[in-house]
């Protein structure tokens, strides 16, 4: 009898062969339900992924080289963590390198990596070139774009990061917040977090940059939708400064959740990215194809009002 495959998975639960593959590398964004079902079709099958056959196949040996923009980043730090742990759990391996924000740097970085015959990439949506990810595209390595989801001839996933920025600009909205400032720093991000909030708020008066905090107070913003904790944190220190009280004059939310967001006072509310499930969809994109948005979840602290 031939060896059950993913396919065949997939065909008895109903799914797409992405949707079979996420169960199996334990993606967090896949439905309690489809879990069951899926994981009734892997028991009454009899399947196993076969890696080993998948490396012969290939020549490779399971390595898959990821390229990030700052391991400093918070989301970043815990997406690798999160990237090793599931390779090494399904007996693969990961060349991790960090562009430090250097596009050419990026470039150099995934054409070695590509040298080296790695078994599949994973790189981060703005630390590669347009046109390096148009080689990609057409190359004979399989790769996944991380951090953005509209990048054409590769799959992509990444956190739903408009979706969040609008329950977030509505939260604010229904605890008395008239005027809500959207405050980023350029990147693709931010463009997706923007499309969020202009869903909600649509002013572009209230869009501003990293650097015109002050300009905060002049424009009357009674709340503030911040693109990182460190941004919502420098926020909260302006409000202080201009004689304004958090949450009571001006309410703030942060958009990560990493380790800094509980520990800002007062405490902030964060849209939380989850770095694992990103992870998860990330080597399902790779070994099934298909792209993924994963959903956000607002996490309710002492930065805005009850």
């Amino acid at each position: 009898m031939p060896r059950p495959t993913l396919k065949d998975v997939s065909a008895r639960a109903g799914v797409s062969v992405a949707t079979a593959s996420a169960v199996v590398n334990r993606a967090g964004w896949v439905t309690e339900a489809t879990r069951e079902r899926v994981q009734a079709a892997i028991d009454a099958l009899g399947y196993r992924p076969n890696r080993a056959a998948r490396a012969l196949r290939t020549r490779r040996e399971g390595t898959v080289g990821v390229v990030v923009s700052a391991l400093s980043d918070p989301f970043q730090s815990a997406f690798v963590r999160a990237l090793s742990q599931a390779l090494h759990g399904g007996g693969r391996s990961l060349f991790l390198s960090d562009a430090d924000g250097d596009a050419a740097l990026g470039d150099s970085l995934v054409d070695s990596l590509v040298e080296r015959s790695v078994d599949g990439l994973v790189v981060g949506a703005s630390v590669v070139s347009p046109a390096r990810l148009a080689a990609l595209a057409g190359g004979s390595v399989p790769a996944v774009v991380a951090g953005e989801t509209d990048v054409a001839g590769l799959p992509s996933v990444g956190s739903d990061l408009a979706a969040g920025a609008a329950q977030a600009t509505a939260y604010l909205r229904d605890r008395g917040a008239r005027r809500v400032a959207l405050v980023t720093a350029p990147s693709p991000q931010a463009d997706l977090l923007r499309a969020g909030w202009r869903s909600v708020q649509a002013d572009d008066a209230l869009d501003l940059g990293a650097g015109a905090l002050a300009d905060l107070w002049a424009l009357g913003a009674d709340a503030v939708l911040a693109g990182s904790d460190a941004l919502a944190a420098e926020v909260v220190q302006s409000a202080r400064d201009a004689g304004r009280s958090v949450p009571g004059d001006v309410q703030v939310i942060a958009v990560g959740n990493g380790p800094l967001a509980p520990l800002v006072r007062p405490a902030l509310t964060s849209v939380s990215l989850d770095a694992p499930a990103v992870a998860a969809a990330a080597l399902s994109a790779l070994d099934a194809g298909g792209s993924a948005l994963v959903p956000t979840r607002l996490v309710p602290r002492a930065s805005t009002l009850p």
